[in-house]
């Protein structure tokens, strides 16, 4: 009798567990189902706010070069740059509450360098060209990518030298950058592209 209470209490026990593991793979299963649905909704958001963050910077610092050419040609342009773009994009950043750069393989700041894990995404928009904004999870925190191809107005600093550029105003840019790569570009290249990082998982 004794044992027959015995295998009735452990069948109780078994067919209780079955039902809590039952449960837990239930609820593993949707919420995996409502993670997959969040990081979809959380990456169309993070593209819309990445593409509005990237063509609002692109056009205030394509603004201020074109006004320096004005004042002085591409040696003010080139000054210009210089100095002040690294601070003009750090104020967009705050602005925005995110970290904005421009990273390129052939750079002319060597501090717009590649960093490892954005070859594998640079490498996707050289194979294809009609690749448009992408979104990269890096840790804990999340990138928005975006092509920059070069515009008509850009060869005069990035454009070949002898046609473009001109010997005395590349002079002056190997001053400033000993390092240059950005040269003999055309329009419509890959020039490099944007980087856009969210941090706490992507929230907006």
């Amino acid at each position: 009798m004794k044992n027959i209470s015995i295998i009735a209490v452990f069948a109780l026990l078994l067919l209780s567990c079955n039902g809590q593991n039952h449960k837990k793979d239930s609820s593993k299963k949707n919420q995996s189902k409502k993670e997959q649905q969040v990081t979809a909704i959380d990456t169309a958001k993070i593209i819309q706010r990445g593409d509005s963050i990237s063509m609002f910077t692109g056009k205030t610092l394509m603004g201020q070069l074109q006004a320096a050419m004005g004042r002085g040609g591409i040696e003010e342009a080139v000054k210009y740059c210089n100095v002040n773009a690294y601070p003009l994009t750090d104020s967009i950043s705050n602005k925005f509450n995110v970290s904005i750069s421009r990273v390129a393989e052939r750079n002319r700041n060597p501090e717009n360098s590649l960093q490892e894990q954005d070859v594998p995404v640079f490498e996707q928009y050289k194979n294809n060209e009609d690749l448009g904004s992408l979104v990269k999870t890096h840790g804990d925190d999340i990138y928005f990518y975006k092509p920059i191809n070069l515009k008509g107005f850009c060869v005069s600093c990035h454009g070949n030298i002898e046609n473009n550029i001109g010997e005395e105003n590349y002079a002056l840019i190997k001053k400033l950058y000993p390092n240059d790569k950005a040269i003999n570009f055309s329009p419509g290249d890959l020039r490099g592209m944007w980087k856009i990082k969210f941090e706490e998982n992507g929230k907006l």
